[in-house]
């Protein structure tokens, strides 16, 4: 009985301490071990642990941000999971990387062959400067080609050149560029006057807003409009279908001049101006006898402003498109 206690008693010594047996028979440097919260830490982020001093029994019981050997597996499998790469992706040859692909688990060695490296610096040249002999962008015939060139551009003052290349000299327009699809270029201002009723320019057209009647020549807005007019007088609108007689803004006499087919929305239909005679009382764009349909003016007695189709006297913007 006696040597059996001293053999219990001799391994259980030796489980107590990790250290040598032999004299002095305390435990050696480094015999400690690493926590679970080292160890996590290591493999989540590559913190490198210290070495651990000589095992011993711990001081304190473990803190409550200690990490669980469950939090320690799940969270390395979610990191683990990512390293699926296998030997036949293109991993350089030799270079180790981890796999844990079925059949591929472990540690695995590229075998994409060596690529070639440059063993001296090049030598770089400078490319020589090219001056362009590219013709510039020709300036647009409209707002319109304008608005389809850049969807996005927005309300306000652009150069076009409605005739073209070695015709009249570019000028600058107010272009609405939001209204009904935009790309509507302003060709006439009216105020409380007889002025915009000419066939040749009147004024300098700025904005539709300015406080002074001007329009651009008959010949210019023939220019520009491609198939719609948009008048505004007073309080009303409406559109004219530019495509069935030539804008004529002035004169007197009994000619045809105004543009009749007109409607009311820009997705309605057409309809045709109505009255006595309307091609001899009326120039530019009409809707006459109409109460809210506008006219752009009145050839025979010149009055001011438009017609709302109610009343003379009204501020007016007319648009080709």
């Amino acid at each position: 009985m006696e040597v059996l206690g001293l053999i219990c008693a001799a391994g259980l010594a030796g489980m107590a301490m990790a250290g040598s047996l032999d004299s002095p028979g305390v435990p050696s440097a480094g015999s400690g071990m690493y926590s679970i919260e080292q160890t996590y830490d290591y493999l989540n982020s590559g913190t490198v642990a210290p070495t651990p001093g000589p095992f011993q029994e711990p001081s304190t019981a473990p803190g409550s941000t200690m990490k669980t050997m469950r939090q320690l597996y799940d969270d390395m499998k979610t990191k683990l999971d990512q390293c699926n790469t296998t030997t036949a992706d293109n991993v350089e040859q030799g270079k180790p990387f981890f796999s844990t692909q079925p059949g591929n688990w472990g540690v695995q060695t590229g075998t994409l062959s060596t690529l070639p490296r440059p063993t001296a610096t090049p030598t770089i040249t400078a490319t020589p400067t090219v001056t362009s002999t590219a013709t510039e962008t020709p300036i647009s015939a409209s707002c319109k080609a304008i608005k389809t060139a850049v969807p996005t551009a927005g309300d306000g003052i652009y150069t076009i050149d409605p005739d073209g290349p070695g015709g009249a000299d570019p000028f600058s327009a107010y272009c609405d560029m939001t209204t009904d699809g935009g790309g509507w270029t302003l060709v006439t201002r009216m105020v409380s006057d007889n002025a915009h009723n000419s066939t040749a320019q009147v004024g300098t057209l700025q904005a539709p807003d300015q406080g002074t009647t001007a329009k651009l020549s008959d010949t210019v807005i023939n220019q520009i409009q491609t198939g719609l007019y948009r008048l505004t007088c007073g309080a009303y609108t409406a559109y004219f279908d530019a495509s069935s007689k030539t804008f004529i803004g002035g004169g007197s006499g009994c000619s045809p001049k105004a543009v009749h087919r007109y409607k009311t929305t820009l997705s309605g239909d057409w309809l045709e101006a109505e009255g006595l005679n309307a091609d001899c009382e009326h120039c530019g764009v009409d809707g006459f006898n109409h109460a809210g349909i506008p006219t752009y003016s009145d050839c025979r007695s010149n009055c001011p402003g438009c017609y709302n189709g109610n009343s003379w006297y009204n501020l007016g913007t007319l648009y080709a498109r």
